[in-house]
């Protein structure tokens, strides 16, 4: 005897409880079972700035060359970003918003995290005010960072994914780690496609000492540069802060280079990250 069983498994739009209110504004994708996510892999490296629309038709596709083989979801999608940036990085700008139409891919949950680091949402934006909009590309954002030593579960591309810290313990956004290094020298690198002239820098640090006990601000850090084949220090640099919650700026006489480091001194008994590190 033969039994053929068809299961219809039409794409289904998932909405929380209203008094979630992180997820305010905001859908899940299911098919079937199987619950669906954006990874920036499949979606020009980004998808907080992608706002799914109420009616934006959905379809599945198999594609056996991806994860393994996977049915993938597809749609429509506005990816929102902050034209007409004005101002300083540290001081108030003019931010008009802007976006443009794009097709959108999304992946099984379960397949997630099976490529490069990068960043994923099962939660997608429904509603603009529950996206984030992309800044314009800046010197920080179009390096390429790297670093002495990452924790498995942290990346270097925290370092300058232009997400605004709320605090120096913040958990909603990516972070970078030298955990599980102690009390060591390390450092953290931006490499540039072509030379750029750089006059300041500003970190925000990575310091959980009010929700764990293995990260906190390091002893001491300063600036250097690639000069040819060497590194050198910057001249005249301001002081080199180590305040949380804040961003901690140095000013230095301006440099040309193709590759910036941070060297950082951890404190004995302690590891250390960053949350953001912007140049100007």
């Amino acid at each position: 005897d033969v039994v053929e069983l068809t299961l219809p498994m039409p794409v289904q739009r998932l909405h929380a409880d209203p008094r979630v209110q992180a997820d305010s504004g905001r859908v899940a994708l299911q098919r079937g079972p199987i619950v669906y996510c954006l990874e920036g892999d499949d979606n020009g490296g980004t998808v907080r700035n992608l706002v799914i629309p109420p009616d934006a038709p959905l379809t599945a596709e198999y594609h056996a060359d991806l994860l393994g083989g996977v049915t993938v979801l597809h749609g429509p999608a506005r990816a929102l970003h902050q034209a007409d940036w004005q101002g300083s990085l540290y001081l108030p700008a003019t931010k008009t918003p802007g976006a443009s139409n794009v097709v959108f891919t999304a992946i099984p949950y379960y397949a997630n995290a099976n490529r490069q680091p990068t960043e994923m949402r099962v939660w997608l934006a429904e509603k603009p005010l529950a996206a984030k909009p992309l800044l314009p590309p800046s010197i920080a954002s179009q390096a390429k960072p790297t670093a002495s030593h990452c924790f498995a579960n942290d990346t270097p591309a925290a370092l300058n994914d232009e997400l605004e810290p709320a605090a120096s313990d913040d958990t909603k956004i990516p972070r970078f780690t030298w955990w599980d290094h102690r009390g060591t020298p390390e450092w953290v690198q931006y490499d540039f496609a072509q030379p750029q002239t750089i006059s300041n820098v500003a970190v925000y640090w990575w310091d959980e000492r009010r929700i764990h006990a293995n990260c906190r601000v390091p002893q001491s850090w300063q600036l250097i540069y690639k000069d040819g084949d060497s590194w050198k220090p910057v001249a005249d640099a301001s002081n080199y802060g180590t305040q949380m919650d804040e961003y901690n700026r140095v000013t230095f006489t301006p440099i040309k280079t193709t590759a910036l480091r941070l060297a950082v001194q951890l404190q004995p008994d302690w590891s250390a990250g960053i949350l953001e590190w912007r140049v100007e």
